[in-house]
């Protein structure tokens, strides 16, 4: 990774206006039960996942996809633009980046995401 490029965006406010106050309190208890064990794990094995997926460097995605993503998302720089997600993607039946909305787009924006699902899914199966 390039270390003069940063992974951070400012943090939407005190509480995300989609955190509701429960699911907040919820996470924080369970954290302080568990540790955050868990979560760090994902981010220490990042590195190990990229030797090991190697093999399927070039491999190409055919079922249907549809790709979101929030235009504020700090991870956006890892991975291709999205004009270039085609490559990959030989059968992506579309995109939608969404204005404000950082990494987790099924909860900053979920009913977009929700009705952006659906489309998808009455294009590849509609019954």
């Amino acid at each position: 990774m390039d270390p003069t490029r940063s992974l951070h965006r400012p943090a939407p406010g005190p509480l995300p206006s989609w955190a509701e106050p429960d699911y907040v309190a919820h996470n924080v208890t369970e954290f302080q039960r568990t540790g955050f064990r868990g979560g760090l794990n994902y981010y220490r094995a990042a590195e190990p996942y990229f030797y090991l997926s190697g093999a399927w460097k070039g491999a190409k995605m055919t079922q249907p996809s549809f790709y979101i993503a929030g235009k504020a998302d700090g991870l956006s720089g890892l991975y291709p633009p999205v004009e270039k997600l085609g490559v990959g993607l030989p059968a992506l039946v579309g995109t939608l980046e969404i204005d404000n909305v950082g990494h987790w787009v099924q909860h900053e924006a979920s009913a977009e995401v929700n009705d952006q699902i659906v489309k998808f899914l009455r294009t590849v199966n509609p019954a």
